[in-house]
């Protein structure tokens, strides 16, 4: 069976269309889909190794991360059509005990930065890089648990949303942390990645399990967590 690859997923906004990493039992192909009828675009030769997709729209660049071991990765600009792939910067090696946190990145299209994260059980690492090639940084966000992470073009820094229900500001260039606020709900999962941030109106919109089996889209303040509307059953 076809299945989409946890973290592949990002939308190209210039074409409107989706972009993932489609996986059989012997294959992933770089799939595009028109995000306005669902009809299928361009797949790519067989690829292995690429997570967390992101696409710059300013750009009009794909990147990602490719696996060198399972602790170490490096950003590269990807070619949807040929799986092609141009290395950014050097490769960069997680602290030791740290696994790649799964389906948590996003991208900065003003500054040029890719984010992604690491974990080693609770504690989480941010790793920050510049899309010019040039170092890598990374923070601990002790003691967040990131589930979601999106930028903010209006400010300049991340917001986060916790496994705990927290929203959290980070300045991605010191990793110093704010927290917003705290969700009042008690959904019993809240899914990897499910966030988005409208930043010109400050809503930030997540998918939770309510009950077992029931999910649903709830909007709230990205300035204090506060609900704006009821949450609205899927």
């Amino acid at each position: 069976a076809l299945q989409v690859a946890p973290g592949s997923f990002t939308v190209n906004s210039l074409q409107q269309e989706l972009v993932f990493l489609q996986s059989t039992a012997a294959n992933s192909n770089i799939k595009t889909v028109n995000a306005l009828n669902g009809n299928p675009g361009a797949t790519s030769p067989n690829v292995t190794n690429l997570v967390e997709f992101e696409y710059h729209c300013e750009a009009d660049k794909l990147y990602a991360l490719q696996r060198v071991t399972v602790t170490s990765y490096r950003v590269v600009e990807v070619n949807p059509a040929t799986a092609g792939t141009t290395p950014i910067g050097a490769v960069i090696n997680l602290p030791a005990g740290n696994t790649l946190a799964a389906g948590i990145s996003t991208i900065d299209i003003v500054g040029n930065r890719f984010f992604f994260f690491s974990h080693n059980g609770g504690i989480y690492t941010l790793h920050v890089a510049p899309l010019d090639g040039s170092a890598a940084t990374s923070f601990s966000l002790l003691p967040f648990e990131p589930v979601d992470a999106e930028f903010n073009v209006v400010t300049g820094e991340l917001l986060i949303f916790t496994v705990s229900l927290q929203l959290a500001t980070i300045n991605p260039a010191t990793g110093a942390a704010n927290l917003q606020g705290v969700v009042a709900a008690s959904p019993v999962s809240v899914p990897v990645n499910n966030g988005a941030l409208d930043p010109f109106t400050n809503r930030y919109f997540f998918v939770a399990e309510q009950t077992a089996g029931n999910f649903a889209l709830y909007t709230v303040s990205a300035l204090n967590a506060a609900p704006i509307n009821p949450p609205v059953l899927l």
